[in-house]
């Protein structure tokens, strides 16, 4: 013949017809993958990481609000802490709310604002930061984390007296502990 025969395979004749498309479709998959996995591990979580055994979290956005509830251990009223995460590291305990009679609950202005509701229950407000916050789960309190409609109970999960460190972070943070 008088011209030369090649084969007309991509790999021969380089990233042409075909190939390239694949090559744009594939490398738009890989982007679009990578973006959502950044975006999914920067994702803020508030972390319940126990001294052993497994670990909990669950996710939320800055400004979201989550409630530790717990029994007084004396008067057995219920007690509710209401925080704030405002960031990775950065949770506010903006206010407590609980029933009382009275007994072991002092009192300074210098505390936060107290306030008596209609309801009967007391509310002081605090405004306290947090960056971690180290507990025991007793029984007796038997103390539980509700975030939306979620309830964690903490001694069910993570059981009696076991250490537990709760902490506002990136999610990448918590795979990394």
């Amino acid at each position: 013949m008088w011209f030369k025969e090649t084969p007309r395979s991509p790999f021969v004749l380089g990233n042409r017809g075909v190939s390239k498309l694949y090559t744009v479709f594939l490398g738009g998959i890989i982007i679009i993958a990578l973006g959502a996995f950044y975006w999914y591990a920067t994702q803020l979580v508030v972390a319940l990481l126990p001294e052993r055994g497994s670990k909990q979290c669950f996710a939320v956005k800055q400004g979201s609000q989550w409630q530790m509830e717990f029994k007084h251990s004396y008067e057995l009223t219920l007690w509710r802490d209401y925080f704030t995460v405002n960031g990775a590291d950065d949770m506010v305990l903006t206010h407590t709310i609980y029933q009382s009679q009275g007994c072991g609950f002092p009192f300074s202005a210098s505390e936060g604002k107290f306030e008596a509701l209609p309801d009967g229950h007391f509310k002081l407000t605090l405004n306290r930061h947090y960056k971690i916050i180290n507990m025991r789960p007793a029984k007796q309190a038997s103390p539980k984390i509700l975030y939306e409609e979620t309830v964690y109970d903490l001694c069910r999960l993570f059981g009696h007296g076991t250490l537990l460190t709760i902490k506002a972070e990136p999610r990448y943070r918590y795979w990394l502990e």
